[in-house]
């Protein structure tokens, strides 16, 4: 039986305060971060599991 693996990388959307380094600074998504991430999944199959950063711009997400 040939069982296939799918893995989707996500990058975190834009965060409030726009375009800067952050490093471990824990920035929230905007709301323009909220819809690019909602339009980088819309279509996506459920997945089975999921992994994140523990900072909130990536785990807020991937609670929703």
């Amino acid at each position: 039986m040939d069982a296939t693996t799918w893995i989707d990388l996500l990058r975190h959307g834009q965060p409030v305060g726009g375009r800067r380094y952050r490093g471990q600074r824990d920035d929230p998504l905007s709301e323009r971060g909220w819809e690019q991430m909602w339009h980088a999944v819309s279509g996506a199959t459920p997945w089975q599991q999921i992994i994140s950063s523990p900072l909130i711009r990536c785990h807020a997400f991937a609670q929703a």
